[in-house]
């Protein structure tokens, strides 16, 4: 399909999406038609790939689009859960490209949305404009050689791991159901004893849908004692990047965090195997927070956390946030309650 100079187009279509995708160049996971249509079914709303062809490239904005509740007519648009952000064809110029995104703000207004959430990649060429730093999150890096990893491992990591091995605790890699079953169900006790909100929950045809990706390489890896599982986590590779996208485990089984053995199995595969970094994200919301420092044991790359805030329609957000007394940071503010 052939696309009109600097007219903004919503694209919908797998194989449409798709080829787009391949003219942008860099891409991962989170950009995917499935991923993002999947996504938007979690969340009752509806994926779109947002495009405009510049004189010098293409940008495109993989969003999602809900309708705000108890609203005949606007929508808001969020990225996925992970870290999206705005993708370019390599030829593109700065001019070109703070001009495209004029254009698509724009065009989001006058489909009467009335905002825009987004959590950035750390990988692609251009941040939205308005991105702003709100944490940290880190990385491992998968080309260092094995002797450099396993002096960069926090020493309480080290000796953990070792002493769950020696205890008979086993890293098990499965996609069968009752594997996706028993890791739903520790995911979940996991979320509740951290107070996470409802948006950190999923299902179990979530995360066994996650796990057909085709346009990635997904991994479910479990540990088990004694035939019971403990931890669990999902891996998604896309490209040369991997990612550490959920995790849990079932508190007081072990003296040891159980997570830590699945981590440096992971890790350890994976140095010098063709990837560059493994994505382990940050602290809750963020934060440098215990999660955080759990993390920074394995992975001594820090990399910068940008959220974008777009308010497109200013009167109609002030309307629909004016019930929110409580200013909690929350955005969308009407969201908040």
């Amino acid at each position: 399909m052939s696309y009109l100079l600097e007219q903004v187009y919503f694209i919908s279509d797998v194989v449409e999406w798709t080829n787009l995708l391949k003219v942008l160049g860099y891409s991962d996971i989170y950009h995917t038609f499935e991923y993002t249509s999947l996504d938007a079914e979690r969340m009752g709303g509806v994926g779109n790939l947002i495009i405009v062809n510049m004189p010098t490239g293409i940008i495109g904005l993989p969003v999602i689009f809900r309708k705000i509740p108890n609203e005949n007519c606007y929508i808001d648009a969020v990225s996925v859960y992970g870290y999206s952000g705005v993708l370019t064809s390599s030829s593109i110029t700065p001019e070109d490209f703070a001009s495209g995104i004029k254009k698509i703000k724009t065009a989001l207004a006058e489909r009467d949305c009335v905002s825009f959430f987004n959590r950035e990649s750390n990988f692609t060429r251009y941040r939205l404009p308005e991105s702003t730093e709100t944490g940290k999150v880190l990385a491992v890096d998968l080309m260092q050689d094995p002797e450099v990893y396993e002096k960069s491992l926090a020493e309480g990591h080290r000796q953990e791991i070792k002493a769950l091995r020696k205890l008979n605790y086993t890293v098990v890699k499965s996609t069968d159901i009752k594997a996706i079953q028993d890791f739903h169900e520790v995911y979940e006790q996991t979320m509740l004893r951290r107070g996470s909100k409802i948006n950190y929950f999923f299902s179990v045809n979530y995360f066994e849908s996650v796990l057909k990706i085709h346009s990635s390489t997904p991994d479910l890896r479990a540990v088990y004692h004694e035939g019971k599982m403990v931890a669990g986590a999902i891996f998604i590779t896309q490209g040369d990047h991997m990612y550490y996208m959920f995790s849990g485990s079932i508190l007081g089984v072990s003296h040891y965090p159980a997570m830590k053995l699945i981590l440096d199995q992971v890790i350890r595969e994976n140095l010098n195997n063709g990837k560059k970094l493994l994505h382990l994200g940050g602290g809750l919301g963020g934060k440098q927070d215990s999660l955080y420092q759990f993390k920074y044991g394995f992975g001594k790359v820090i990399l910068p956390f940008y959220t974008t805030q777009w308010i497109l329609m200013p009167e109609v957000y002030n309307r629909l946030s004016a019930h929110v007394l409580t200013e909690t940071g929350f955005f969308p503010k009407y969201r908040s309650a």
